[in-house]
């Protein structure tokens, strides 16, 4: 009996022995990979469990790492705006799954799931990835966690951006950017074709105010001319009524003078008779009282004439 009893504290001392060694080198192991039992409460309990259960029985802890799991659906184009993304994959049941995000001169996306009993996991999301090609990979978050399962390529397309929590689409604004571009054109046109029609009108204006201006200089000098050879006309009526009146006084005249000299040649040739003492017949008193009444009726009507000549 006392043999069986020493024989058993010597396996319990060696297995105490043992358990402090082997938390040693976890220690150790631990403070290489910055967690501590100071710093990490469930090392602490563990810790703690280990020493209340190290003399009774050891512990066997794996550092083997799980298989890494599957990426079996990730679409090949995903667009964040307008759509959720989808993968899914297989991994080891009840295991939480870390999938990454990566992407030259980008922030990398981490993002965790939990697999179901089947090992089957999934993520559906809205993830705000940049443009350009995503590199997606995905493990097991255990310690040690598993190797990167296979990558799939992922071809992000921003249609669009962010403002205040709002999504604004390029296509809207492209359409609405194309439309005030065409409305900007149809005004810039009507602008053109209006400040054309205006330079026209006022061309049309000018050379319509030319011709009344050169119409209304003509008809000026049209009546003014007329005026002229109205007036020149006129004149030159009263001057040939003048010339005609002097020249028909002139004729009356002289036409009576030779009335008068032979009228007076024959008086005279009367009155020498009578004067010599020789009585006038009855018919030389008849024709000179005849030649009296001839002269007077000549005078009398060349004063006529002469002042309807004047």
């Amino acid at each position: 009996m006392h043999i069986v009893m020493s024989r058993n504290i010597r396996i319990k001392k060696s297995a105490f022995i043992y358990s402090v060694i082997f938390l040693f080198l976890f220690s150790i192991s631990l403070v290489a990979k910055g967690q501590t039992p100071a710093t990490n409460p469930e090392l602490l309990r563990a810790e703690t469990v280990n020493q209340s259960t190290s003399v009774s029985q050891p512990i066997n802890i794996s550092t083997t790492p799980p298989k890494s799991p599957e990426i079996n659906v990730a679409p090949e184009i995903y667009y964040p705006l307008d759509e959720s993304l989808y993968i899914e994959g297989k991994a080891d049941p009840k295991s939480k799954v870390e999938i990454f995000f990566e992407k030259p001169s980008s922030n990398p996306v981490r993002k965790i799931v939990e697999s179901n009993s089947g090992g089957e996991w999934f993520l559906s999301e809205k993830l705000e990835l940049g443009s350009g090609e995503w590199m997606v990979r995905a493990r097991i978050a255990s310690d040690p966690p598993s190797d990167w399962s296979n990558p799939r390529i992922i071809q992000s397309r921003v249609t669009g951006f962010i403002v205040a929590g709002v999504r604004v689409k390029y296509a809207p604004i492209a359409i609405a950017l194309v439309i005030l571009f065409l409305l900007g054109g149809a005004f810039l046109i009507y602008a053109i074709m209006r400040a054309r029609s205006v330079r026209v009108g006022a061309r049309e204006r000018e050379l319509k105010e030319g011709m009344e201006r050169h119409e209304r200089e003509l008809r000026e000098n049209m009546e003014r001319r007329e005026r002229e050879l109205r007036e020149s006309l006129e004149k030159m009526e009263h001057e040939s009524r003048i010339k005609d009146r002097e020249a028909t006084a002139t004729l009356l005249e002289q036409h009576f003078s030779g009335i008068r000299e032979q009228v007076l040649k024959e008086l005279e040739h009367l009155e020498i008779k009578a004067s010599q003492g020789a009585p006038l017949s009855a018919d030389e008193e008849e024709h000179r009282a005849k030649l009296l009444h001839e002269l007077r009726e000549a005078e009398d009507e060349i004063q006529k004439k002469l002042k309807e000549i004047k």
